[in-house]
């Protein structure tokens, strides 16, 4: 039983309609319509969506094979209130690709002693396969807003051989960047504290052996040696990335990502343009966007924290 089926005999499990269901998650009839025909795969909030409302782990609901049978009596599909929209991609989208990754871990075999091709497709009934065709639009949108929250466009670049830099200022623009969404309006503040805490959390620099030059840029943040704190102006930033997942390779619990980074040809736009140029990358309408990069970034997940990635490489090259 594959996930268009499964989903069909778990709704009316719960005794739902088609259209019950899509009013819970908050689309159309239409919607739910096409993902029980295997025609379309719901977005990843969606997703998370009805594997919680249905008292499933993401393994249970996509797997291929027998139905696991619902067991969260307590908290009925349709008395479960809604999410907001998009909520993961706002405040949760590390917890995403944790979940995500975990879920490649679990569903598929990969051996540990070679590279495979996370986005290589085969027949469902063949051994080769890695990932079903569903998968890949899930995670080439899991890696665009992984892409974004974690600013790959302002990472240091290094190698695997070469390690993390030592030098704080290769960290001090990415670490301003990626807490954006702490800012409090129109400026906002980092302390030193938080930077040195991020940089250990995310590269394994321990305080004393990154070069504290902590400093001001101008046009950018001031610090205040002092007080130890940076005051931010966020605006001075470049526009958040656009990404395509090229492939995933996983090997020793080592993730390496592969994935092209595009210009789009305006500047700062709107909500609506940027989801609509969002969309366009998303499903390789390329047309009106030029290739800036390749990124290739490998990392793991803390096994005791699945939502902070440790990075251990961040190598670019450009077009």
């Amino acid at each position: 039983m594959n996930f268009p089926q499964r989903l069909q005999v778990y709704r009316k499990e719960m005794g739902l309609s088609q259209e019950a269901l899509a009013e819970q998650l908050g689309v159309s009839r239409q919607s739910v319509s096409k993902w029980e025909q295997g025609s379309s795969f719901p977005e990843t909030d969606k997703l998370i969506d009805l594997s919680s409302r249905m008292g499933l782990t993401l393994d249970e609901l996509l797997r291929d094979g027998p139905a696991v049978p619902v067991t969260n009596t307590q908290t009925p599909l349709s008395s479960a209130p809604p999410d907001p929209a998009r909520r993961w991609r706002i405040t949760a989208g590390v917890l995403i690709a944790a979940v995500l990754f975990l879920l490649v871990m679990l569903l598929y075999p990969h051996p540990q002693t070679s590279e495979t091709n996370a986005l290589e497709t085969a027949p469902e009934n063949s051994e080769s396969a890695v990932f079903h065709t569903d998968m890949l639009p899930l995670l080439r949108e899991w890696f665009f807003d992984f892409a974004r929250r974690y600013r790959l466009d302002y990472m240091p670049t290094f190698t695997l051989a070469d390690g993390p830099p030592t030098d704080a200022a290769e960290y001090l623009y990415w670490v301003y960047a990626v807490n954006l969404d702490n800012w409090a309006e129109p400026t906002g503040t980092m302390t030193r504290a938080y930077v040195e805490e991020t940089v250990q959390n995310n590269f394994g620099r321990e305080p004393g052996t990154v070069l504290n030059i902590h400093r001001t840029v101008p046009k950018a943040w001031g610090y205040d040696p002092q007080t130890e704190t940076y005051t931010a102006w966020p605006e001075s930033l470049r526009d958040l990335p656009y990404y395509l997942l090229d492939n995933i390779t996983l090997e020793d619990e080592i993730y390496t990502i592969r994935a092209t980074q595009y210009h789009i040809p305006i500047g700062y736009p709107t909500a609506e343009e940027d989801e609509a140029y969002r969309q366009a990358v998303l499903t390789g309408n390329l047309s009106d966007v030029t290739p800036a990069c390749t990124v290739t970034v490998r990392f793991y997940l803390s096994t005791f924290s699945f939502d902070q990635p440790r990075f251990l490489s961040c190598e670019v090259e450009w077009n």
